[in-house]
């Protein structure tokens, strides 16, 4: 009952509100009206009016869309694979048991067949660190020289090796 009571209740308000907004509006217009009737229309029409304006629109204007500028892509010269290291790579993976291209592909990755390549702590065909180098050929029970990383004959032999022993894992990136 008290919620047909509020709902009634609201329903009037917003009747009476609806009908003083009109009679505003109706007493309002009546107002402009008879002015309007007093007003000079050619002295008003006879003025120089200054109107400034802005034009909205919903097309955009085009804007120039800037051409992109492309720029050549380099694309390195392969280097040539010493021929001497080609039998090494398939001497070695025969002897140890291990995928040839594999041998190779690592090699390329890691010095770009490059064995005097030094980044730092890292040297040779497959870039093994020092005590990479040493601990692998104290496996071998070959000269751990850190110096033999920068030959080839010695380096794609301990890196036969290392993958023949599961140790691909120290070339994360390469190996794959």
């Amino acid at each position: 009952m008290r919620l047909k009571f509020y709902s009634l209740a609201v329903i009037i308000t917003l009747l009476a509100y609806i009908f003083l907004v009109q009679s505003i509006i109706i007493n309002n217009f009546t107002k402009v009206i008879s002015q309007t009737a007093d007003l000079n229309v050619k002295a008003i029409a006879s003025q120089n009016y200054n109107l400034e304006y802005i034009v909205i629109s919903e097309t955009p204007i085009p804007t120039r869309t800037p051409t992109p500028t492309l720029t050549p892509t380099i694309t390195p010269t392969p280097k040539l694979q010493p021929s001497h290291l080609d039998s090494l790579f398939e001497k070695y993976s025969r002897e140890f048991s291990v995928d040839r291209n594999t041998l190779k592909k690592i090699a390329v990755c890691e010095s770009g067949l490059n064995s005097g390549a030094n980044s730092g702590t890292y040297g040779g065909l497959y870039q093994f660190s020092a005590s990479s180098w040493i601990s692998t050929r104290k496996a071998m029970n070959a000269d751990t020289n850190p110096d033999l990383r920068f030959n080839g004959d010695e380096s794609i032999k301990t890196a036969a090796f290392k993958l023949s022993t599961g140790g691909a894992g120290i070339w994360p990136n390469c190996s794959k």
